[in-house]
């Protein structure tokens, strides 16, 4: 039995482990092939027993991918559809980070739940309207684009070569040469000192 501190809990997990989605996907029976929305739940760690507890309360799908000698195997534990909805629906007083996709799968599972999901049997209103959810939960899901726009400040300032003196740009702090021939210069110039000692 599920108590509020499992849902607390993997609220958290979700939040900060998971993902919340509408995907795409071709459905095929014979010989006739449609698209189909379906809403999916995901979360990845690598600590499984911690996964097997939750699959234990709401059931799901965990897949272990393997991973190269010396790295810890990933667990990545699914809901899609209305299994899906049910563990949102348990999760909802508990999310915070994931509210807006939340928000958005929820509505996307009322559309789901008197339906069939077999697109080829809705209208085409309402497959804009899936259409329409999925989208807003993928722009949720995107990184801030706002933070792509601000130029990182790269470091430039001007600094006297050490081999010619001449000063140049320098785009680093560690650069002190204006040039490889200088650079070279200078080592040739230890080497020669190392040798007289």
């Amino acid at each position: 039995m599920k108590t509020e501190v499992d849902k607390a809990y993997l609220a958290g997990l979700v939040d900060g482990e998971g993902h919340i989605g509408i995907t795409t996907a071709m459905q095929q029976k014979n010989g006739e092939a449609w698209r189909t929305h379906c809403l999916i739940v995901t979360v990845s760690n690598t600590h499984l027993e911690t996964l097997a507890w939750v699959k234990s309360l709401w059931q799901g799908t965990l897949v272990i991918r393997k991973q190269p000698t010396g790295k810890v195997p990933i667990g990545n534990l699914r809901w899609s559809s209305r299994q899906a909805a049910e563990v949102l629906n348990d999760l909802q007083p508990y999310i915070r980070i994931k509210a807006t996709q939340l928000g958005l799968a929820l509505q996307f599972a009322r559309l789901i739940t008197d339906r069939p999901n077999v697109t080829k049997y809705i209208s085409e209103e309402e497959w804009n309207l899936r259409e329409e959810l999925r989208m807003a939960i993928r722009q949720t899901n995107r990184v801030d684009d706002t933070l792509k726009k601000v130029p990182y400040p790269a470091y430039r300032d001007t600094q006297s070569c050490k081999t010619c003196g001449t000063e140049f740009l320098r785009h680093g702090t560690s650069r002190i040469y204006c040039s490889t021939k200088c650079a070279n210069k200078a080592l040739w110039q230890r080497r020669k000192a190392r040798k007289q000692l």
